[in-house]
């Protein structure tokens, strides 16, 4: 059996908290499909099904922790990122494939006037640009006396501009069938991650 971290269990915790159980919606409403416990068979077929299973439908919880695990938690570099931020990036990328660590790239180049290639890859110039940003962001708030909140706040300003690319993302056609839902997502993490509760 896969050895899982601590922060990975924690974060697909909420993950599973999150996500429902099968579901088939009209494409027009979820171009996911059919979705068992955040997996969609498209995902499912692309890797070859996992432990014999095939059908999404029938997708046991220990089956889709071991997909979150392989094809999110550790593809997308969750498991070089600091803790809550890992979280939030994996989360985003369940319920948005690449677009979760994409945003993280996009921030962080942003936030420090960075070139990181926004490819999905967690990789050395992303770890080096997220160093950079969180001594940028310590600087500002030791000079406020908010120490120890450093991660918090990349943590929540990653949920808002979460909420901000699916509001204004080009092309994201179910953005109206799913905002509501979406919003009760991000919000439900934020309370968890970022105040502790």
């Amino acid at each position: 059996m896969e050895e899982y971290s601590r922060e990975f269990l924690e974060a697909v915790g909420l993950t599973l908290s999150a996500e429902g159980g099968y579901s088939n919606r009209p494409l027009s409403e979820d171009p996911g499909g059919a979705t068992n416990l955040g997996v969609t068979q498209g995902l499912l077929d692309a890797i070859g099904g996992f432990n014999g299973n095939r059908s999404v439908r029938q997708l046991s919880e220990a089956d889709a922790i071991g997909i979150y695990w392989k094809h999110f938690w550790l593809r997308y570099g969750c498991d070089k990122l600091p803790w809550p931020l890992s979280c939030a990036v994996f989360d985003h990328g369940v319920n948005a494939g690449a677009w979760g660590p994409k945003l993280l790239q996009t921030m962080l180049n942003e936030y420090i006037d960075g070139e990181i290639a926004v490819d999905g890859g967690i990789g050395p110039a992303t770890m080096a640009a997220l160093d950079e940003a969180v001594a940028k962001v310590e600087a500002t708030l030791r000079s406020l006396d908010y120490r120890g909140l450093t991660l918090q706040w990349l943590t929540h300003t990653y949920l808002f501009r979460r909420m901000r690319d699916y509001a204004t993302r080009p092309g994201l056609s179910v953005r109206q069938a799913n905002m509501s839902g979406w919003t009760n997502r991000v919000c439900d993490l934020e309370e968890k991650l970022c105040h502790g509760e």
